[in-house]
């Protein structure tokens, strides 16, 4: 929705002016200028006629007088109309609204400026008072008027305290140098064989016969901004509209269409059999090509896009499509190398991990060999003390049956405790190597998220 009594835009003042000139032939290459100018009778500025198959634009006194004067004649007139709709407004609205406008030079603006040590406020200053000061500071620029080395900046534009400063341009951040504009070719004769294709399938360039031309022109400007920066362009792999940028390995899908505007639109057939001029057609609302051109890099959640505005054309965001490949292509670039690093990494840690987890298997099992002859070796010297106290119970029985009995139980255990003593078999100390090491045997022993069968991605 548009503000009221906002100061008009570049492209409106432009148009404006166009309507002033007596509208001639040749100024704009598209429609657009008809929204521009519905938005200015909406104010009071023109007046539009449609009538008769035709459309006609004249100024008003209001516009003459918004060029003269850079702010509106009739405020109070333009905003009973919007009233109208709106409902009415408070006393304290309409009052201040009612004033006179105040007379604000770029001259005494810069003066304030210089009695208020660079900073004037304008406590919430009614709509004719804020539109006064905000022609003061465009004028004050674009007269060449701000001393060298200083520029003027505002905060309130549409609401609350107005806040003008005239600040030193060496104490501001420095601003980003423009990107280099891409040329536009004046026709598609011996465009790219792409282009080409463009042209010759309508399924591959949605947009209307009217606008068609230019959009050849802007695939054909990239197409050469592409031959330029050594990039590759063609159709897309993928054979949906339009194309695609490729950069090294990287691919970057365009779509170039038209955007639609909701209008009312007669019925053909019934404007066409319509006896009278002045006949009423019934209208409905379509939606109709509206001249305006957009280029979509990608499609869905992180696309990205550029179109037709009133203060730039697509043209003129060629260079900002570009950068968005460049900078997308230079991270890709870095992300493959950030990927293809981490791999390795995990390659040289699988490498270095499968014999560390052999290893800790073979001391797994030579600790399970020693705990074993441990507790053999214990168990063979307990025997052989047991064997000890039978001895003794022997000698108390002297020479009888049951003494002999019990040194027979005393030998054999002594040969018991040599057998299962890993002491008395010096073939068993070694550390032991299995002859043969499964990579099953040692998977556990492998640190979370590598396995010994196959090495990582």
């Amino acid at each position: 929705m548009v503000r009221r009594f906002a100061l008009l835009s570049e492209q409106q003042v432009k148009v404006l002016r166009w309507v002033a000139d007596g509208c001639p032939d040749g100024a704009w290459k598209d429609f657009s200028y008809k929204r521009t100018a519905y938005a200015l009778a909406d104010r009071g500025l023109v007046t539009v006629d449609r009538r008769r198959h035709t459309w006609r634009a004249a100024i008003t006194e209001g516009g003459r007088f918004y060029l003269d004067q850079g702010i509106y004649r009739d405020v109070e007139a333009v905003s009973s109309r919007r009233a109208a709709q709106a409902g009415s407004q408070s006393a304290e609205t309409s009052a201040s609204v009612s004033r006179p406008a105040p007379f604000v030079t770029a001259e005494s603006l810069l003066a304030e400026l210089r009695g208020t040590d660079g900073v004037l406020t304008v406590p919430d200053p009614p709509l004719r008072v804020r539109a006064a000061y905000r022609s003061a500071i465009s004028r004050a620029i674009t007269d060449g008027l701000v001393p060298h080395g200083r520029g003027l900046r505002h905060t309130g534009r549409d609401g609350g305290d107005l806040v003008i400063r005239l600040v030193s341009l060496e104490d501001e951040p420095a601003r980003a140098e423009p990107l280099p504009a891409v040329p536009m070719p004046v026709t598609v004769q011996g465009c790219h064989e792409a282009v080409m294709a463009l042209r010759d399938s309508p399924d591959l360039l949605d947009v209307s016969s009217d606008a068609r031309q230019r959009a050849l022109q802007i695939a054909e400007a990239i197409a050469a901004e592409c031959s330029r920066r050594g990039y590759g362009f063609g159709l897309r792999d993928d054979g949906e509209p339009s194309f695609q940028i490729t950069v090294g390995e990287n691919r970057f899908c365009f779509t170039l269409s038209e955007e639609l505007d909701r209008r009312e639109v007669a019925d053909a057939e019934k404007l066409a059999a319509a006896r009278y001029a002045w006949q009423r057609v019934p209208a409905s609302l379509r939606q109709v090509p509206s001249g305006r051109l957009v280029l979509r890099l990608g499609s869905g959640y992180g696309s990205v896009s550029w179109a037709d505005r009133k203060r730039w054309t697509l043209d003129q965001k060629l260079p900002a499509a570009f950068k968005e490949v460049a900078d997308r292509a230079s991270a890709q670039v870095e992300e493959r190398i950030r990927k293809e690093a981490e791999r390795t990494q995990r390659r040289e840690a699988w490498e270095e991990a499968v014999p560390r987890a052999r290893q800790a298997y073979i001391d797994q099992f030579n600790q399970d060999r020693l705990r074993k002859q441990a507790a053999r070796s214990s168990e063979a010297e307990a025997i052989r003390a047991y064997c000890v106290r039978l001895d003794s119970a022997a000698e108390k029985y002297g020479g009888t049956e049951r003494a002999e009995q019990i040194r027979k139980w005393a030998s054999w255990a002594r040969q018991e405790a040599d057998r299962i003593d890993p002491v008395e078999k010096p073939e068993t100390l070694p550390y032991v190597v299995p002859p043969e090491v499964r990579l099953s045997d040692f998977e556990k022993f492998m640190p979370k998220g590598l396995s010994t069968w196959r090495p990582p991605d």
